[in-house]
């Protein structure tokens, strides 16, 4: 993250070692992990200078929760047949349509949201940045088996959305979450090397000193040589 928006430029291999490190400690992940994962990256990429300056110092402090606004009802891994669209007017954009699966929608202050501006496929998506706290958006959460309720429905009736909050180009919005999904993708891996890590070495204290089968000691060998490729090969890349 540059330091000109409150950074410390710092390496994508640099802030691998630090999610460990702050995994391997039981300390709390950040609040605002889509922002700072997923979203700020993807405004560094494709966002004006005015864009930078606004949105990422906050963002970057957890003043301003954010969410992603890419899946709809009947649009999932298909982003090029969602619906949700955006009609130019005098003030900006009108936004009207669904999301579905929005992590965090209901704490979010912004959500980075794919719209539609025409009907030319992927070519006529739009990524636009949309204020959540406007009459025209409401959220409803989605209760979890587990009790939490951290995904939620958003529904968009004529929210406004001005000129100046287009996420790159107009049309250009496909290449913007293709940005958005690498960065997610590549986090995820993170996040997901360095849980299993955790679990791994969590058993590993559990049974230490204990006599084992040796084929339970083998598996556990194994999964541990599983467990730093993982590891190594999300750091890499």
């Amino acid at each position: 993250w540059p330091a000109a928006y409150g950074g410390r430029d710092l390496t994508p291999r640099e802030l691998a070692i630090f999610s460990e490190e702050l995994a391997l400690s039981r300390a709390p992940r950040p609040a605002n992990v889509i922002g700072l994962e997923m979203i700020g990256p993807t405004i560094l990429s494709h966002g004006t200078e005015g864009q930078k300056k606004r949105y990422l110092p906050p963002l970057l402090s957890g003043e301003e929760i954010w969410c992603q606004g890419f899946t709809e009802p009947g649009s999932g891994s298909d982003m090029a047949s969602l619906r949700t669209r955006a009609t130019a007017d005098e003030v900006g954009w009108r936004i009207n349509g669904q999301k579905v699966w929005t992590s965090f929608a209901h704490e979010a202050r912004w959500c980075m949201l794919l719209a539609r501006t025409s009907e030319a496929g992927h070519r006529g998506l739009t990524c636009v940045l949309v204020d959540m706290h406007q009459p025209g958006v409401r959220t409803r959460q989605i209760p979890q088996i587990t009790g939490d309720a951290e995904f939620n429905e958003v529904f968009f009736d004529d929210a406004v959305v001005g000129a100046d909050d287009v996420l790159g180009e107009v049309g250009g919005g496909w290449q913007v979450a293709i940005t958005t999904l690498m960065h997610e993708r590549a986090n995820l891996a993170i996040a997901l090397a360095v849980d299993v890590q955790v679990a791994l070495l969590e058993l590993l204290a559990l049974i230490r000193g204990r006599e084992l089968d040796p084929i339970l000691g083998d598996r556990l060998a194994q999964l541990a040589a599983e467990c730093e490729v993982l590891r190594t090969t999300a750091i890499l890349t």
